[in-house]
């Protein structure tokens, strides 16, 4: 039986990456996948030099189209855009910042249509904001126990690792555009409600880049609470809660994982006093103080299977 290969959308949304910007078009053109795909680059207002990056590749490649919204929208507003520009049976999103590794849509396309899948999503590598490699993440839990997991914690994690079959999208009406932060995560939550099929593939299929808060802490740390509490607020019948310190202890790793290890043990700190005593947090803020080699290590490996268990 001849193997079909079902058309794909790349949704690129991005907002003065245009440093990053040819790292992540780059990696989709590399892609093994013998399908016919488009990307679809969603200028979301930049003010840097993204526009002219942009169209110079959708000048020089027919499969490269360049939307640009008039202002800074945000990020669910971004990837809508694309979603109703997108022309592939598969919708699968790669964050400007991020790239994708040569076998990503292959991998992901062949187990969707083993296992008669509406999503797929996978592990990835941690990367700063040099390409560094300083971490890796695994899908945290089994496909069986998804539906009950996800309500707890975004544990399918950034939109970059997945594929979807668009008309699913379509059907719950895509990103909610009143979030700036735990979009991806909302969406997750609509479609597993609506009984679509997530599986996931366990190797690290993405380079994932992540940023120093630094300046921007006190705002996207606001941001962050506003839009997991809406979260909460949102899906209050499924006992989405605790939203906000798991925030703090979130970005803590983030600035603890990049090396900014003040910044990080003071978000610590703040969880513990503000919300309750958490053994996670607890031991995250012992190995601060073992260096960032080694705490890299620790948080990235053994220690994870004891946080686990102790919650």
């Amino acid at each position: 039986m001849q193997a079909t290969y079902p058309s794909v959308s790349v949704v690129i949304p991005t907002y003065n990456r245009s440093r990053y910007l040819r790292h992540a078009v780059d990696s989709v053109l590399r892609q093994t996948y013998p399908g016919d795909m488009e990307i679809i680059v969603v200028d979301d207002g930049s003010t840097d030099d993204t526009q002219e990056v942009a169209k110079l590749y959708s000048t020089e490649s027919k499969a490269v189209r360049y939307v640009r919204l008039a202002g800074n929208s945000g990020p669910s507003v971004a990837r809508n855009t694309g979603i109703a520009c997108a022309e592939g049976e598969l919708v699968a999103f790669l964050d400007s910042d991020d790239e994708w590794l040569p076998h990503k849509l292959e991998r992901q396309i062949r187990v969707l249509q083993e296992r008669d899948l509406d999503a797929v999503y996978s592990g990835w590598n941690v990367i700063d904001a040099e390409g560094k490699l300083v971490g890796k993440h695994s899908p945290a839990v089994r496909d069986d126990v998804l539906a009950s997991a996800i309500l707890k914690s975004n544990v399918i994690g950034t939109a970059s690792s997945v594929v979807v079959r668009r008309e699913c999208l379509l059907h719950v009406g895509g990103f909610d555009e009143s979030l700036w932060f735990g979009e991806d995560w909302d969406l997750w939550i609509r479609l597993i409600k609506q009984k679509y099929r997530f599986g996931s593939v366990n190797d690290s299929l993405l380079l994932y880049r992540e940023h120093t808060l630094g300046v921007r802490l006190t705002n996207d740390l606001e941001r962050a609470l506003v839009g997991m509490r809406r979260i909460r607020d949102k899906w209050p019948e499924y006992g989405v809660g605790e939203i906000p310190s798991e925030v703090l202890l979130t970005l803590a790793g983030l600035e603890l994982r990049v090396g900014d290890f003040p910044y990080g043990r003071r978000l610590i700190i703040k969880q513990l006093i503000t919300f309750h005593w958490s053994w996670a947090a607890a031991i995250r803020l012992m190995l601060s103080f073992a260096g960032p080699t080694v705490y890299r290590w620790l948080a990235s490996r053994p220690w994870r299977r004891l946080k686990n268990r102790l919650g």
